[in-house]
């Protein structure tokens, strides 16, 4: 809720204030009134993510695309050197996303005190200027402090912006566009900023706030947008999180529920994403998605404890959202859950389906999908996917996927656009 707050009091801030000489003016009178679509300037439109793909439901593929994918042979199972090797390579990815996740965390740790010690200053001068008028000249050096720190303060909360795009996992396209608006967006206010300080007349002075003013009311619905998208992405990861842990569970433990939870918080993301691309007010979609995610985490805490964990430390997990194929060879638990066409070997091995349908040893459906052992799994279709254990996975598609390698290791996040093999758990046996 942190960041809505933060929006919002940027959104407000009245640095023309000091141009009229009087009564503070709110600059925006509305935060979260609606943006006309043809207002909004190099914002989602222009940015080409009206459209969220990582949140709800993707376009099933094809009949004839599902029997082509079906007959590929995957490059597993994997000689254990490529093992060894492929095993290194994720660890050391994840070992570099760690690193710069803990660069960003301490650059808004920064940024943070930053806006705080700002907004601090900026109170503090608006009070001594509304005291002296802007007639003195003390009262005038007030006034360009009280603007100054007001604007420093919409900069610190862009560069926010900026350091939470770092860590989020979206596509390196989307973050570079919108990291380019942000950083023109700042580059200008510093310029109009440096005008305000350069001015030795009331007239310089109000002309100067009054170009400010108007360049921040131009883009301040671009601001508003990126803020609402961080937190949408925010609860998003959070309910990928989630969903990990749903289906890292024990088969045995009902959690229709929980997912059905997950479920409803990600269409209400979905519906938020879209309203915010149209320039409406997202705040209740946002708040009933948190919600959701809360009653999913009250079912959890209950069922938690009848829970037992699967293999040891040697295994690794991976999580996968995906269109597309999914191969798995080796000893795992594999939790498959969404539309799919599935084929499972040996033919006796363990299979708890629900909403499956099994016809010349292949199953079809939509819903939720347990596969214990050793076994070789090729799905294909628009699903979540869990894997834990020894196994070699190949990856074909569009999606995004999180991976530990080994039990100690961090999970790591990355897009998928194309195939990827990953290696999980130890020496395969």
């Amino acid at each position: 809720m942190r960041w809505i707050v933060l929006a919002v009091m940027i959104l407000l801030l009245p640095v023309a204030t000091a141009a009229h000489g009087g009564k503070p003016e709110i600059i925006y009178e509305k935060s979260f009134e609606s943006i006309p679509k043809s207002g909004i300037k190099n914002g989602i439109r222009e940015q080409g993510i009206v459209e969220r793909k990582d949140i709800g439901h993707r376009p099933p593929i094809t009949e004839n695309e599902t029997k082509n994918q079906m007959r590929h042979q995957p490059p597993i199972p994997i000689r254990e050197e490529d093992r060894v090797r492929i095993m290194e390579e994720i660890k050391n990815k994840i070992i570099i996303q760690k690193e710069n996740r803990e660069i960003s965390k301490e650059k808004r740790g920064t940024f943070e005190k930053s806006l705080q010690q700002r907004f601090e200053d900026y109170h503090n001068y608006r009070k001594l200027y509304q005291k002296m008028g802007l007639q003195s000249e003390e009262g005038f050096q007030y006034a360009k402090r009280y603007v100054f720190h007001g604007a420093y303060a919409i900069i610190d909360f862009l560069k926010l912006i900026k350091t939470d795009l770092e860590t989020l996992n979206i596509d390196e396209t989307t973050k570079q566009k919108i990291n380019k608006t942000i950083d023109e967006i700042i580059q200008t206010l510093e310029a109009k900023i440096e005008k305000i300080n350069q001015s030795y007349t009331i007239e310089e002075f109000r002309d100067a706030v009054g170009d400010l003013s108007s360049y921040w009311k131009s883009v301040r619905n671009d601001v508003k947008i990126y803020a609402e998208l961080i937190v949408v992405a925010k609860l998003d990861d959070l309910i990928k999180r989630a969903e990990i842990i749903g289906l890292n569970l024990n088969s045995e433990v009902d959690l229709s529920e929980y997912f059905k939870h997950l479920d409803n918080a990600k269409i209400f993301l979905t519906n938020a994403t879209e309203k915010i691309s149209n320039g409406m007010d997202a705040r209740e979609d946002i708040q009933i998605a948190r919600e959701e995610i809360r009653r999913a985490f009250e079912i959890l805490r209950e069922i938690y404890k009848e829970t037992q964990p699967f293999f040891g430390n040697e295994t690794g997990q991976l999580w996968v959202e995906i269109n597309g194929t999914a191969m798995v060879s080796g000893s795992a638990i594999i939790h498959i859950k969404g539309n799919a066409t599935v084929e499972v070997s040996p033919l006796d091995a363990v299979v708890t389906a629900v909403g499956f349908k099994k016809s010349d040893g292949v199953l079809t459906g939509d819903g939720n999908l347990v596969i214990k052992g050793n076994v070789n799994v090729n799905a294909t279709g628009d699903f979540c996917m869990f894997v834990k254990g020894v196994a070699d996975v190949y990856l074909e598609g569009k999606g995004e996927y999180k991976v530990r390698p080994v039990f100690e290791e961090e999970f790591g996040e990355f897009q998928l656009s194309g195939n990827e093999t990953i290696v999980l758990g130890g020496k395969r046996l």
